[in-house]
């Protein structure tokens, strides 16, 4: 893959793969279609020429607030040929995380979505002298903005000679990617196209996704780790296949659109194990653990596996991956152990990496004959790991030039060529790497323990009866948390309590809520997690709270990691409540 741009970064699969299918997405009308490269090409030439034509200039920043599409794809591409810098929003932000990225950014232009979008940018507009344009992508929430449409119409009608494409160096600015937040205000990474190529020539470099993968995407193209899949699948002449828009339907489409290749968070493939055993046992093909290690083992090795098995049992579990599944990605944190021996035992090779939006993409990654479950895998040719005072600190060609319009937390984490993560971990002798917490969430107990809480927080969240855990503890006695039960599954559990009188009196039965019930069952969750912990690593008490995090409230980032300051401050009665005299 040798290109020093973005815009070059696809040039061999628009000459080379023409004429077939780049995107794969569902239509208006429904149905499963799709583009080819060719058209691809065609598509984001007469944007980028219509951008040009509205007067956005080589360097000017234009903000997209959008779910993952065909039509975000569009943008990506013809934002970078026509050498602006794009600035992505989460299609879930919130009128005030839109309104600090757009004014911190000087975004002259927003392209929106939907009419709450739309909304939210006539409100910026409205307070902002910088932001000048909106772009609406669907033509009924457009009201007197210009559409998606018109700006390709517009763009067509432009002579080449007329609106030159800017000639883009390495060294210009591609992106704006804003951080989420979990610790106080976004910060912009700032990705040249340098980094970001170089982020993509060392995934390509592996091997990861190739030229005959379906690659299908459900996650956000504002995150990292969805626009990594995107472009790394364009760059290499694979076909994207983009969900439907509905993200209960995942695992359907999984089985509709039989991938080759799949990336996702944790939470999906502990989801897909779960419905995978029940299955299995509705099939009388449940696995014991002996076959399960045998099965475990031999793929880890290279061995093939006895063919009433491989046809069988780990068949009906790639079934629910669409039956061709090559290879798949999980990050942002780690997946649950029984799940992914599971998923790994069936021939469903699940591969852990890590990354940053500092990083561009991942920067470590298990892969095909290097692998150790548990672990977020080797540094990615041309990376280097370190760990100086328990923290993972990177270096590499990917890593972002700083913070946009933050010169000092740039300063703070860029050390020397190295960029300082705030992650803790370890790295064996082999050159996994190890992800236990982050830096910022360690508690120091009244007694002085120091205690990482991300493990202990991982563990009772796999539980399928909580939904989130936040533990506390900082200058405290003792450690405590607190829960918010996913009370589907407890109602769920209630309807299988025996309820016959002769067991417990009717009183009781009858007094078996689900409050109760969920109480019950979180605690013997909590109790698990703390048998195989110190006296003073062990949660001592809990709190139920009445309503789940979230992002309206600030507690939730817009890619849902917990903003643990803003849940302490606004629980702080029911901590409290948790340390007085009282419950001890």
């Amino acid at each position: 893959m040798s290109c020093k741009t973005v815009p070059e970064l696809f040039e061999r699969s628009f000459r080379v793969r023409a004429q077939s299918e780049a995107l794969r997405f569902r239509g208006a009308d429904g149905s499963w279609t799709g583009i080819t490269y060719a058209e691809l090409d065609r598509r984001a030439e007469r944007l980028a020429r219509g951008l040009i034509a509205t007067g956005i200039a080589h360097g000017d920043r234009v903000a997209i607030i959008c779910d993952s599409r065909p039509e975000w794809t569009l943008c990506d591409i013809a934002l970078a040929r026509a050498g602006a810098v794009s600035v992505p929003l989460y299609h879930v932000s919130t009128a005030a995380e839109c309104d600090y990225v757009v004014r911190h950014s000087g975004a002259r232009m927003l392209i929106v979505e939907t009419s709450e979008h739309l909304a939210i940018g006539e409100a910026l507009q409205r307070g902002s002298s910088e932001l000048e344009q909106i772009v609406a992508i669907e033509p009924e929430p457009a009201g007197d903005h210009m559409t998606l449409a018109t700006l390709a119409e517009l763009g067509g009608q432009i002579q080449q000679a007329d609106r030159r494409l800017p000639k883009i160096a390495p060294d210009d600015l591609f992106t704006i990617i804003y951080t989420s937040g979990t610790t106080g205000a976004p910060k912009g990474c700032m990705h040249t196209h340098a980094t970001y190529v170089a982020a993509m020539q060392m995934t390509a470099a592996i091997g990861a996704i190739v030229e005959s993968d379906l690659s299908y995407l459900y996650l956000p193209l504002s995150h990292v780790f969805g626009r990594e899949v995107q472009s790394l699948t364009l760059a290499v002449g694979g076909c994207l296949a983009l969900f439907g828009g509905d993200r209960t339907k995942v695992i359907e489409e999984l089985s509709l659109i039989k991938p080759t290749f799949f990336a996702s968070v944790p939470r999906l493939y502990e989801k897909i194990y779960t419905l995978a055993r029940a299955e299995l046992e509705r099939g009388g093909q449940a696995l014991s653990r002996a076959q399960l290690q045998q099965l475990l083992e031999a793929r880890l090795e290279g061995r093939a596996v006895a063919s009433e098995l491989e046809q069988g049992a780990c068949q009906t579990v790639r079934e629910l991956f669409g039956g061709r599944l090559r290879e798949a990605w999980s990050g942002a944190s780690p997946v649950a152990s029984e799940a992914l021996e599971f998923l790994f035992a069936c021939g469903v090779p699940v591969y852990e990496g890590y990354g940053m939006t500092e990083t561009a993409a991942a920067c470590t990654l298990g892969t095909r004959g290097s692998v150790r479950l548990g672990a977020a895998g080797r540094a990615l040719p041309g990376f280097k790991t370190l760990i100086v005072d328990q923290e993972v600190r990177l270096c590499g060609p990917s890593v972002f030039t700083g913070y946009y319009r933050d010169p000092q937390a740039s300063s703070a984490v860029l050390d020397g060529g190295w960029l300082r993560t705030g992650d803790l971990g370890s790295i064996d002798d082999d050159g996994f790497l190890t992800i236990t917490g982050r830096l910022k969430d360690i508690i120091i107990t009244a007694g002085g323990k120091t205690i990482v809480p991300a493990p202990l927080e991982q563990e009772i969240r796999r539980s399928p009866y909580v939904e989130e855990v936040v533990v506390v503890g900082d200058r405290r006695p003792y450690l405590a948390a607190l829960v918010v039960a996913d009370f589907a599954a407890v109602q769920k559990q209630l309807g299988r309590r025996p309820t016959a009188t002769e067991t417990i009196g009717r009183d009781e039965a009858q007094a078996l809520t689900a409050d109760r019930l969920a109480h019950e069952l979180i605690q013997e969750v909590i109790a698990k997690a703390n048998e195989s912990r110190s006296r003073w690593a062990q949660i001592r008490r809990f709190s139920l709270l009445s309503a789940p995090l979230s992002q309206e409230s600030g507690e939730l980032t817009p890619t849902g990691k917990v903003r643990r300051g803003v849940v302490v401050e606004r629980h702080g009665r029911a901590i409290d409540a948790m340390y007085a005299p009282s419950s001890m």
